[in-house]
């Protein structure tokens, strides 16, 4: 029998001479599921199974009427399977009493070798680099230096880290899982990345609208349409992506660029009118020195744009908790459907946010698979950039303009860092609460509220951490090499989209092998590293 990436060979035999049993299996990540039905074995007879070795696999032995309730003779507890071994399960029976024992026949391959060798290798090339620098290199201002000084490097460095993650996780992790998109709860690696580019969007929103506004040199429709301008075009050119090979019936109209263009509308238009009334309020006259406001004075002056934000928070919880949208699907049901709940919750993948879409939008117009069916084989359809997501996205967005604002209205470095670690801390709590009590889990399908929080908290931390060693302490000049991609994300986006299929980003390996696929990913890495560092160097930069 052939095997696939990340499979495994059970044989499982049937020891007793007058009792057939069946087999069922499952995977850990597949939460509150029943067991799924694998084969039947008569007596003294025996038959092979395919297990997955991405997760804890369970496997239980049973009778034979068929029934998920059937008697379980024995059961082997969630262990690891690991790929490409074969293994025996023997079951024995004397009439009274059942057993179940597993044992290797072919060890198989360890799988997390070609990481461990790919870590050394980088590892040992920054240190190599750093020694080079240090005793041998002189010093001199590049194109980063000169065209950074106005810039926050740490968060250029910031940008590239999640550019460089988005790529490898586009271009398939190298198969594997757990650097992968959880199917439904949790969170991965991969599941970080669009949250933090939406913070640092924000971050970056504000930094550039304070500076318009402080210049004074544009009125405020002019900063309007600038921004309208580059929502609609971050909007149009997702849809572009979604249209490969579709028709326009058919065609998906969320996405990712999708969301950060109506994310970026709703922030930016939020601070610039804060901004602008901020200015108009603390505006001095002749030669006198700004006007000083009280701390409530301040605070009301941007309580519309926090009015806009706990809206967007009022809608989320309302559609999720409130809005009876199914009589066979349970109020503030958040689940992907499916084996999901014992099967009871089966056509309720999604809950209300899936609902929403199909309502507003139309079934044809969603992504055409729920991304979690693999493991809960549930048959809807989801997006999971879908328009209830819209209004948790919009306030992470704002956390990151909260994080910009700090740099504007702070010129300490320890009080900028204070704030983001306590904002960060305060943010982890509230996941906590959210997730321990069951309420709200981490769900990146459905952007539930602990999915921003989380992200949120992570982000401010990694920044807090970015800026103290790059502009703070200097230790890590100008955040290389993380910093080059992230002068030019938007064109390292679509590129590296277009060209995923192509030579020299994409090449023929064993589909089986995740040595091979971690090369070829690796191999196309560093052209894109290569490529942003080349367009920095010429001072190239693609923005919209």
């Amino acid at each position: 029998m052939d095997l696939r990436l990340d499979q495994a060979l059970v044989t499982a035999q049937n020891l007793d001479s007058s009792l057939a049993v069946s087999i069922w299996s499952q995977v850990e990540e597949c939460e509150n599921c029943a067991l799924i039905y694998q084969t039947t074995i008569n007596p003294s007879s025996s038959k092979s199974i395919i297990v997955d070795t991405k997760y804890k696999v369970t496997l239980e032995v049973r009778d034979v009427n068929g029934s998920p309730n059937s008697t379980t003779f024995c059961k082997i507890p969630f262990r690891w399977f690991t790929d490409h071994a074969v293994y025996q399960l023997n079951f024995t029976s004397d009439g009274v009493e059942s057993d179940c024992k597993i044992s290797t026949l072919k060890s198989g391959r360890n799988n997390l070798i070609p990481i461990y060798l790919a870590i050394a290798f980088y590892v040992l090339l920054s240190v190599g680099w750093f020694i080079y620098r240090r005793k041998f290199s002189t010093r001199r201002v590049d194109t980063t230096e000169q065209t950074s000084r106005q810039r926050l490097k740490s968060l250029d460095a910031f940008r590239g880290l999640t550019m460089i993650m988005m790529i490898f996780v586009n271009y398939g992790s190298a198969g594997y899982a757990f650097l992968d998109h959880a199917p439904w709860f949790g969170l991965t690696i991969a599941d970080v990345i669009f949250p933090w580019f939406i913070f640092i969007m924000g971050v970056s929103l504000t930094l550039s609208i304070e500076s318009q506004v402080k210049r004074g040199n544009q009125t405020v429709a002019e900063i309007l349409t600038k921004i309208s301008i580059r929502a609609i075009k971050l909007f149009l050119l997702g849809l572009c992506i979604n249209s490969k090979n579709t028709f326009l019936t058919s065609l998906r109209i969320p996405g990712v660029l999708q969301r950060f263009g109506v994310s970026y509308l709703i922030v930016a238009i939020s601070r610039l009118l804060s901004a602008k009334l901020h200015a108009r309020v603390t505006m001095s006259i002749d030669d006198e020195p700004p006007v000083a406001l009280s701390k409530l004075k301040s605070l009301a002056i941007f309580l519309p744009e926090l009015a806009v934000y706990f809206i967007c928070l009022c809608l989320y919880f309302g559609f999720t908790f409130l809005w009876e949208y199914d009589p066979f699907c349970p109020k503030g049901y958040q689940g992907p459907g499916g084996l999901h709940n014992l099967g009871k919750t089966w056509n309720c993948t999604g809950g209300a946010a899936n609902r929403l879409d199909k309502i507003i939008l139309g079934e044809n117009h969603l992504y055409r698979t729920a991304t979690s069916k693999e493991i809960y084989h549930n048959d809807l359809r989801h997006d999971p950039e879908g328009l209830l997501g819209f209004t948790t996205s919009i306030v992470l967005t704002a956390i990151g303009s909260f994080a910009g604002r700090v740099i504007l209205i702070t010129e300490s470095s320890r009080r900028r860092m204070a704030i983001w670690s306590l904002s960060g801390f305060i943010l982890a709590c509230i996941t906590l609460i959210c997730v321990q009590t069951g309420w709200i889990p981490i769900i990146k399908n459905l952007w539930s509220f602990s999915f921003i929080t989380c992200t949120g908290s992570m982000a401010l931390i990694v920044l807090t951490v970015f800026y103290w060693l790059i502009d703070v302490i200097k230790i890590w000049e100008n955040g290389k090499p993380f910093v080059y991609p992230g002068m030019n994300p938007i064109l390292l986006y679509i590129g590296s989209y277009i060209l995923q299929s192509y030579l020299p980003f994409y090449f023929g390996v064993d589909e089986t092998s995740h040595g091979q696929m971690l090369l070829r990913l690796l191999v196309a890495v560093n052209i894109w590293f290569i490529i942003s560092y080349i367009l920095v160097r010429r001072r190239i930069f693609v923005s919209l």
